[in-house]
């Protein structure tokens, strides 16, 4: 396999990959290592790559924290007003606590109210509240979450206060912390609030959470503590109230704040990035991948994190295994393209603007062909390149104009299109894929069908929408609508009280809908060099989302020249029948082992191995080191060539080769020791099909 895995090919073996680590000693140089890149085209689609995810990431983050900037908000409220609207006559002070039912756990969202609760006093001035995060595998007991909580308050050291280490008290005491919240007292006007965030609460141990909460209950009057539970749950049942008994409930004052749903957020994020005419990606997801995406949300893991990585796969697949994809953003420029390193670029640019239309070319077409001018050529790619932009513009203008039509229709009491019908309540989605696709004659329709059905006061309200839509536009695609919009304007002005006048403008407004929506709502296919800007139906590779870790890791150890060779067939047949004694010592180690019963005799085992080694010996003195053979590391060539040398020295090797690869199949978890008989250990993996 090359460098640069085939993602398109769908026989290939393996599905993870390993990307070595290169520390940067460069300080600010480029943060992405030369040796990723093959060729000068790799280069130019990768930076492609980042600044056209850089884009589309950007959007999406600004769509979700719009989304729950009401959320973080009502916490943030919350949070400041805790210890100052308590109920009277209370037999003793409540902890306040706010749950967070979160399915499509962000960590933006706890990022966004931490950020807000405490953020950066750059200006030298006092927080209003002091933040920690916790985390389930820092609570596995209650001195290690004690300790958790105060270190982590503590640490967040104060001006003009020291410490004497050896009058202090133990790092997980309270009283530590308390002594510390005085100190800090001096220095504000106020009681800063102590705000603990725990994520994910469900994989903490509720007996020790009941344990800290009781301990905190006790210095509450004294320590104002506030904790945020981030629950993935649905709130109802609530968790909270399902696992802790009533004594430690009583214990806290419990409030909850409410999250839009995770099918809300995947419709509003995918809608306002690449159905939004407000909006340009740089490259346009395809039908197959969003089907994917919403399927995979779905079906597996409803998380936003999960979403954004999915797309940035989507945008990586994209860029590598599409090699024009670097004139995405700009064409180099000709005097670029003149030069040597970019000959294969010039190339494929050539190759691909020049491929003929039918079966079979014109007779001029190889004159025409070599008249070409470097000049000429960039110019047709920025051609295709604004055209395409010009057309995916209308597309999404389409796409957003029935997305209007369809939530005025449902706010209006009528039944609408059938996209709110599906199964996984994503139908919003499913229909702008299928105007995507190009299935809009059904949905257009039925939309003409609805708005005959409107009355004067819906009309006027209708014909306003729509116009305010136009006059949102962006300037260079509402420069392109002046006759749209005049033709609006025209319906406005018509429209009267009388029956004769709502009827003539309603029907001549649903024929003009439909008729505009049909002539803009164009295929993206259908464009000059559209593969470069949209992906289409270009599946999406799912196996890097759950890859085959275990059948990676035997494939590797059974073949692993294979993920070294070339990716031609004939390469690919030679690397899969190596003979046992060229492959590496792990995988000749490994062979025995899966010929071997439950328990393996260690001294037998290191004796077939030994035997194996013996051969390579003899091979490589008979052949001279060629061949296959020349593959070897200078440090095994050294040990094969020492024939008639120093046996002493040839054991020892042996020995030390033998103990490496056993302690490699041990670390991955291919062996279990025994106290039973200590020259002996025990398979961990059977069933391994070579």
């Amino acid at each position: 396999m090359s460098e640069h895995p085939n993602l398109d090919d769908a026989n290939q073996a393996s599905s993870v990959f390993f990307i070595p680590h290169t520390p940067d000693h460069g300080g600010d140089g480029e943060t992405t290592p030369s040796w990723l890149f093959q060729s000068e085209s790799d280069r130019l689609c990768f930076k492609a790559y980042e600044e056209a995810w850089s884009i589309c990431l950007n959007r999406m983050q600004e769509i979700i924290n719009e989304l729950y900037t009401p959320v973080v908000d009502a916490v943030v409220e919350r949070v400041h007003t805790s210890h100052s609207t308590t109920l009277p006559g209370l037999p003793f002070p409540e902890i306040p606590v706010i749950t967070i039912n979160d399915p499509a756990y962000s960590s933006m969202l706890l990022t966004s109210i931490s950020a807000k609760l405490d953020p950066p006093n750059d200006d030298g001035t006092n927080p209003l509240d002091f933040v920690v995060h916790l985390y389930a595998s820092e609570c596995g007991n209650i001195a290690s979450g004690m300790k958790t909580i105060v270190t982590g308050f503590t640490d967040q050291a104060l001006e003009n206060t020291k410490r004497r280490p050896t009058h202090s008290l133990a790092n997980h005491d309270i009283e530590y912390l308390k002594a510390w919240y005085t100190a800090l007292q001096d220095t504000y006007d106020g009681r800063p609030n102590l705000v603990l965030i725990l994520h994910e609460f469900e994989q903490f141990d509720p007996t020790v959470m009941q344990d800290i909460f009781y301990i905190c209950s006790l210095h509450i009057d004294f320590l104002p503590f506030v904790f945020i539970l981030s629950h993935l749950s649905p709130p109802s049942p609530s968790y909270i109230h399902q696992n802790y008994p009533r004594s430690t409930l009583t214990l806290l004052d419990i409030h909850n704040i409410a999250v839009p749903s995770s099918f809300t957020l995947l419709e509003d994020i995918l809608a306002n990035t690449f159905f939004d005419v407000h909006f340009e990606p740089k490259v346009m997801m395809g039908p197959a991948t969003l089907i994917s995406l919403i399927d995979h949300f779905a079906r597996y893991n409803a998380s936003i994190d999960g979403v954004l990585t999915i797309l940035q796969l989507a945008h990586l697949k994209h860029f590598m295994t599409n090699p024009l994809t670097f004139v995405v953003h700009a064409t180099p420029s000709p005097q670029r393209l003149s030069e040597p390193a970019s000959f294969p670029l010039l190339d494929a640019l050539f190759t691909r603007l020049h491929t003929p239309a039918g079966p079979v070319p014109s007779p001029d077409h190889a004159s025409a062909w070599r008249e070409q001018s470097i000049q000429a050529l960039v110019q047709s790619v920025d051609a295709a390149r604004e055209n395409f932009n010009a057309r995916s513009g209308r597309v999404r203008l389409a796409l957003g104009l029935m997305k209007l039509l369809q939530e005025f229709m449902v706010r209006e009491g009528y039944k609408g299109l059938d996209w709110d019908r599906h199964p996984m309540g994503t139908g919003m989605l499913h229909g702008l894929i299928s105007l995507l696709r190009g299935h809009s004659d059904k949905d257009v329709r039925a939309m003409g069908a609805l708005l005959r059905k409107l009355n004067s006061v819906q009309l006027n309200a209708l014909l306003e929408n729509v116009h305010a839509y136009f006059h949102s536009m962006p300037t260079d695609i509402r420069a392109d609508q002046d006759a749209a919009q005049a033709k609006i304007m025209i319906f406005v002005s018509s429209l009267a009280d009388d029956e004769d006048s709502v009827f003539t403008v309603r029907t001549s407004l649903a024929q003009w809908l439909m008729d505009y929506v049909t002539e803009i709502l164009t295929p993206l296919d259908e464009a000059d060099l559209w593969e470069i800007w949209y992906t289409r139906s270009t599946p999406f590779p799912s196996a890097l989302l759950n890859p085959s870790t275990r059948a990676t890791l035997l494939a590797g150890l059974l073949r692993p020249h294979d993920f070294g060779a070339s990716t031609s067939p004939s390469n690919t047949y030679a690397a899969s029948n190596q003979p046992l004694w060229e492959l590496p010592d792990t995988s000749i180690l490994f062979r025995r082992y899966s010929d071997s019963g439950r328990m393996i005799n260690v001294y037998d085992w290191y004796e077939s191995f030994k035997t194996v080694l013996e051969t390579q010996r003899r091979k490589a003195t008979r052949h001279g080191h060629n061949g296959a053979d020349a593959e070897l590391s200078p440090r095994k060539r050294k040990g094969l060539s020492a024939e008639g040398g120093d046996a002493e020295k040839w054991r020892a090797e042996v020995q030390a080769r033998f103990v490496r690869a056993l302690h490699e199949l041990d670390y991955l978890g291919f062996v279990k020791h025994t106290t039973r008989k200590a020259d002996h250990v025990l398979r961990t993996v059977f069933d391994i099909a070579d």
